[in-house]
């Protein structure tokens, strides 16, 4: 597909989820980016550098193709919307419902079919002032496990990845306290509880094994 621009990735959630990651690089030199909307290609226009906006629309494509294929339909007739949290959804259609990241020349891109999903990926990489990110997003305990291990940046973006996958999941973004609800800082799978303004809600959390300089995390809810 795409001349190995796609792998899919294994995890231990439903059968009927699927997570790819996307090398959007690769892709965007074996594929024509049409069917784009005029507000995908504004919102690239205003990216600063052109790497990154070629990137952002490739993620894009990637992201109709796979829905379209998970649907039997057309790329042309895949028609994105957001809901009332902006939590993009397809328009009219509540078969299928997906998410996606995007980190530098990677993009994961997760599709569920009963279930809301989201998706976090993030390439290893320095990270500036963990230590405060930590105190102001990590349970105490998720905090004195990153300090027993010597505070490395790999194990400080598991643990946001999985926090980033939950709130994607539900739509909330920062609106829920992040410090509040358990994610850990290992790849196993559990069960969580967000405190979102209307309800607690309960989700599946997954670690995944990327094949690559990256981490990711995966969440149903």
């Amino acid at each position: 597909m795409s001349g190995g621009a796609f792998t899919r990735v294994q995890h231990a959630a439903p059968a009927d989820v699927a997570v790819w990651l996307v090398d959007l690089d690769r892709y965007r030199t074996c594929t024509p980016l049409t069917a784009l909307t005029a507000d995908e290609h504004a919102r690239a226009a205003r990216m600063r550098a052109k790497r990154d906006a070629v990137r952002y629309l490739a993620a894009r494509h990637a992201l109709r193709r796979l829905v379209a294929d998970a649907l039997g339909a057309c790329e042309t007739d895949i028609a994105i919307a957001a809901d009332e949290r902006g939590k993009p959804k397809l328009d009219g259609e509540a078969r299928v419902r997906f998410n996606a990241s995007r980190s530098g020349p990677i993009a994961m891109i997760g599709i569920a079919r009963a279930r809301e999903i989201g998706v976090d990926v993030e390439r290893v990489r320095p990270i500036q002032d963990p230590a405060g990110l930590a105190a102001a997003y990590f349970t105490p305990q998720e905090r004195a496990a990153w300090e027993a291990a010597g505070r490395p940046d790999a194990l400080f973006l598991v643990c946001w990845t999985r926090k980033e996958a939950c709130l994607k999941a539900l739509g909330v973004g920062l609106s829920a306290d992040a410090a509040r609800f358990p994610a850990g800082c290992t790849l196993d799978a559990r069960r969580t509880t967000v405190a979102v303004p209307d309800s607690p809600r309960p989700l599946d959390l997954y670690g995944l094994e990327l094949p690559c300089a990256a981490v990711g995390a995966l969440a149903l809810a």
